[in-house]
């Protein structure tokens, strides 16, 4: 099975598509963001477009119910000439019976993370590098996009917690869903959003890592595994910086922020350098500045021992001030 473009879409586009020269390399990525997360998609989508090769463009597909117009035009324009944005509001009922968000996994609280379930439905070619919001890209995409997956569903890279996840689902091998590089033909051929939709209903009491375990379970013999430099999961380095994780990093095509923990909440967090380098040229630059402000000084109401304090805490030093009952 060729997994090539659609030629004939490209040879004679559709007005407002795109027609790249034939010296062109042409990929197809996709996105899954609300409102709340733009902030982070633009950082992904700026490493995206500054570490690309000159002849590479782009196609990119951000699925979404919530994203504000301003939103939309600021995200577009971050693409520049040759590459295309395009928004498609999901319908999330298509999704509502199949969907599992526990209370495990605090930080997979949207039914965005399904969205992945429809991607024949949204993207027209034979195949698409779906990328969480949650990462940025260091090196051009062009020789992962071109991984030859033309007899497997997706190829993915090895999941942090792989042996943990196995051993739940009785799995052999478990991979990261947040980079996955998806053949849509035989998707489409095999049916494969109705079987992961169909496994997720049948299977709701084993689901904790929401459509990433239904991924792995449904996809689990045809599935190809990258190398870690193509999906360098933060989660991998614990709380410091240094050790082999480093060196993966370093050499990584991306760097994928996994977990609870994230850059944003905290600008010292393990190699939170490689997204504020990013962010810091969006319009959401402000945001550092804020982050740094909040660490320097902040006022916050806490109760300690049934008590109420205000705890102030300024370049390091904490003071705690109990509330007077009135």
């Amino acid at each position: 099975m060729s997994l090539k473009l659609d030629e004939k879409r490209l040879e004679n586009p559709e007005p407002g598509t795109l027609n790249p020269a034939e010296n062109t390399k042409f990929m197809n990525i996709c996105f899954a963001s609300g409102e709340s997360y733009v902030q982070h998609l633009c950082a992904a989508l700026k490493s995206i477009f500054l570490n690309k090769n000159p002849e590479e463009e782009f196609n990119i597909t951000i699925l979404s119910k919530d994203i504000s117009e301003k939103n939309k035009k600021y995200i577009s324009s971050l693409a520049g000439i040759g590459s295309k944005v395009n928004f498609i509001d999901v319908d999330e009922e298509k999704l509502k019976d199949s969907c599992v968000i526990t209370s495990d996994v605090r930080h997979i609280n949207s039914l965005a993370t399904y969205y992945r379930f429809l991607l024949t439905d949204f993207v027209k070619e034979d195949k698409v590098l779906y990328l969480d919001c949650d990462l940025i890209v260091k090196k051009p995409l062009w020789n992962l996009y071109n991984t030859n997956i033309e007899d497997c569903y997706a190829a993915g890279v090895t999941d942090s917690f792989e042996k943990e996840n196995c051993e739940r689902l009785g799995l052999k091998k478990y991979i990261n869903a947040g980079v996955l590089l998806v053949n849509l033909a035989l998707w489409r051929k095999d049916n494969i959003k109705d079987k992961l939709i169909n496994w997720s209903i049948s299977n709701k009491d084993k689901i904790v890592w929401a459509d990433q375990d239904v991924i792995n379970a449904v996809l689990q013999d045809n599935i190809k595994y990258l190398d870690k430099t193509c999906n360098a999961q933060v989660s991998e380095c614990g709380f410091g910086t240094t050790g082999e994780f480093n060196k993966i990093a370093e050499d990584a095509v991306i760097v994928h922020y996994v977990g609870e923990r994230k850059p944003w909440q905290n600008n010292r967090f393990n190699l939170s350098s490689y997204y504020y380098r990013y962010l810091l040229k969006t319009k959401f630059a402000y945001k550092f500045y804020l982050l740094l402000l909040s660490e320097i000084f902040s006022i916050k109401n806490e109760i300690t021992g049934g008590r109420k304090y205000i705890t102030v805490r300024i370049l390091g030093l904490q003071i705690k001030i109990r509330k007077e009952k009135k």
